[in-house]
């Protein structure tokens, strides 16, 4: 049997494990999830589990296929921009955590509320676009009315901060930045830290 065979079983009963624990409540689930996000490593388990996440939810499906077209096609059909997948996501939530800031911005300008915390982590779209660096879906939120309040710790700010510096990011403003900057002087009340950025 192919190498290759061998890590898609893994990656498909990881993915099944993952789903079936969430649902009971693991924390364990919760921090495999956690790792998933922003990895590398696991590619294939969060692909697989977005697949089975959102089967039978079309606008989920265009936005985890990257499909503008399909997703507009959805939207137009009366597909609900508020209805969640397993994990109680929103396609928004979804849109956020894969970066993709198109979809973010066709969702919310369907009404798609910004402020719907998922089932697993109690996250908002901005703190999942923030926690895996996707700047630009963040921006898109924000512009789009989000509450920059959602950003949960001064670790996601930074993260922020530090994606439009490595980027030069022309979608972000320096008065963006530095908001982010004093946001995190407030979140982490430590002046060392902060000296560091």
């Amino acid at each position: 049997m192919p190498h290759f065979l061998h890590y898609t079983f893994i990656e498909y009963f990881a993915a099944s494990w993952l789903l079936e624990n969430q649902e009971k409540g693991s924390e364990v689930a919760k921090e495999v999830w956690l790792r998933l996000l922003n990895r590398d490593v696991g590619v294939g388990v969060r692909h697989i589990l977005e697949h089975m996440l959102s089967d039978g939810l079309p606008l989920h499906r265009a936005v985890l296929e990257g499909s503008e077209g399909a997703l507009e096609a959805a939207l137009e059909a009366g597909g609900d921009p508020d209805e969640s997948d397993r994990f109680g996501r929103t396609a928004l939530v979804q849109a956020a955590s894969l970066g993709r800031a198109d979809a973010v911005g066709a969702l919310r300008a369907k009404g798609c509320d910004p402020g719907r915390r998922d089932a697993l982590l109690g996250w908002t779209a901005l703190r999942y676009a923030s926690a895996c660096g996707h700047l630009e879906a963040a921006e898109r939120l924000l512009q789009g009315g989000a509450d920059p309040d959602h950003f949960v710790t001064h670790i996601d700010i930074r993260n922020l901060v530090f994606t439009a510096a490595k980027l030069n990011c022309p979608g972000v403003s320096q008065s963006r930045i530095s908001w982010w900057n004093i946001r995190c002087m407030e979140t982490s009340g430590d002046i060392n830290y902060l000296l560091s950025l």
